[in-house]
């Protein structure tokens, strides 16, 4: 018979599993769901659980994996000569990409859209190429803090949680 123990560690562990994967798809927030495991874990078990600082501490580093994944994007579209209409097109293009070509659209529609806002505002090809690339280069940038910030938040609960049980 499961123990509340138990279904609480199986409910965090279904979250921090969808939680890595959901890291290597750009609109799900993986880092957000593998945090809500905790949460729950938290919740359920109270005292039994995570101390309340970890769990603090766990929110400030989504918090920030959040704002960086903002702020990568927007530093890798900046440093490589997107305007906004750029940035929009991408944001456009991200979510039509999804919505019509599934997985590779997920990848490939932010990119096409930052190139056709940037070309359709003006800018040659080249200029509205390179917006794109700088769009790619922040995006690799933020998964990879991300995908850090998730695993670090996975591995720190199950070490706090052995020291604390």
């Amino acid at each position: 018979m499961l123990t509340a123990s138990h279904m609480a560690l199986s409910v965090a562990v279904i979250c921090f599993m969808v939680g890595l994967m959901a890291s290597f798809l750009p609109i799900l927030p993986g880092t957000v769901i593998a945090w809500a495991g905790i949460v729950i874990h938290k919740l359920w078990l109270m005292e039994a659980s995570v101390p309340w600082w970890f769990l603090g501490v766990a929110t400030g580093f989504v918090l920030l994996a959040q704002g960086l994944d903002m702020a990568c994007t927007y530093w890798g579209a900046k440093k490589f000569g997107a305007t906004w209409r750029g940035a929009l097109g991408g944001v456009i293009g991200g979510i039509l990409g999804v919505l019509i070509f599934n997985i590779p659209g997920l990848f490939l529609g932010p990119i096409i859209g930052v190139v056709a806002a940037e070309t359709l505002g003006g800018r040659d090809l080249f200029q509205a190429g390179k917006a794109g690339i700088g769009t790619i280069v922040g995006g690799l940038v933020a998964f990879a803090l991300k995908l850090g910030v998730t695993v670090s938040l996975i591995a720190g609960f199950f070490l706090v949680l052995a020291q604390n049980g």
